[in-house]
């Protein structure tokens, strides 16, 4: 009785050895980057990794951090990755002759960002901003169209207001503590994190700014999406499957988020109460926000004239 307990107990061993050496040999390494190290938005892209999802779909994911979309959409040119993190009005960039379509919306409404200034400032609404300096990343960027809207919004002229393009988050930030700028356009996460230290003062996040947007986005190159289209299916499954265990595990994903993006926890249970809601549920893109996406092509100087922006996007491989 005990040799065939000891027989059938390697047997199951053995099973499960060659099922486990199976599932690794199946998993594929697909190489992901993010138009930005610190940003709630992307955060699926680490959680999956954390949580089993992605080699639940027979991926691993190389998780690279760019600075900005304009450094992804050079490296989907390059061929040095398969899938891009980006902004909605990176879509833009694609007509150009970036090798890539947009496949699917992560987050609608502009949460992510928000506006900033000096705990002590005079800037209490985006209606104060004229004759102010506003800091964004670069020229022709999300930060900077965000920045346009929030004076324009406010019934400001483009000549009320400057914007000036400043780059990374060290840079904006002094620049502003300096007195250099007056408010600037960043995350949110940056902003409440400031706000806790009392260093800065979220005026507004961007979500009450443009209610109607595609804020980030996913992209995947044109020679990954015809060459491996099950595996581009996989991805956007376990995407969806990421953010649906987000939303109803708030306290596991604040804790992830606190040690990801190298957050305080409540700021990062901040940053969870604004953003959730603006992830996608099915990674659809709304017609109302493409052409609000259409007009910031033009008005950043991406494009010279309104496009046919559906031809930049491909949602076939979005789960029905």
């Amino acid at each position: 009785m005990k040799n065939m307990f000891k027989a059938f107990a390697l047997t199951t061993m053995l099973g499960l050895s060659l099922v486990m050496q199976a599932s690794a040999q199946a998993a594929e390494t697909v190489r992901v980057a993010s138009s930005a190290a610190v940003c709630f938005c992307f955060l699926p892209a680490a959680f999956g990794t954390e949580l089993g999802i992605w080699e639940k779909y027979g991926i691993t994911v190389d998780l690279k951090s760019m600075a900005g979309d304009a450094r992804v959409q050079q490296a989907m040119v390059a061929d040095a990755i398969d899938i891009g993190l980006g902004s909605g009005p990176g879509i833009g960039a694609l007509s150009k002759g970036v090798p890539a379509k947009a496949v699917a919306a992560i987050m609608y409404r502009p949460a992510g960002m928000a506006l900033i200034t000096k705990p002590d400032s005079a800037i209490k609404s985006a209606a104060d901003l004229k004759g102010k300096k506003i800091g964004v990343t670069t020229g022709g960027s999300l930060t900077e169209w965000l920045a346009r809207r929030a004076g324009t919004g406010a019934g400001l002229a483009l000549k009320d207001f400057q914007v000036v393009p400043l780059g990374d988050l060290s840079s904006n930030t002094a620049a502003m503590l300096s007195g250099s700028t007056d408010a600037m356009v960043y995350g949110s996460e940056a902003g409440f994190a400031m706000q806790v230290k009392g260093t800065g003062r979220v005026v507004a996040t961007f979500d009450s700014i443009v209610p109607h947007f595609v804020a980030h986005t996913i992209f995947v190159t044109d020679k990954f999406r015809s060459q491996k289209p099950e595996l581009t299916k996989n991805f956007l499954k376990g995407w969806l499957e990421i953010i649906t265990y987000m939303r109803n595990n708030k306290e596991a994903t604040v804790d992830f988020a606190s040690k990801q993006l190298n957050l305080p926890k409540d700021v990062a249970s901040m940053i969870y109460d604004v953003n959730l809601p603006q992830f996608t549920r099915d990674g659809q893109f709304p017609d109302a926000a493409l052409e609000i996406l259409n007009e910031s092509f033009v008005e950043l100087g991406i494009l010279p004239a309104k496009v046919d922006v559906k031809a930049l996007i491909d949602t076939r491989f979005l789960p029905n």
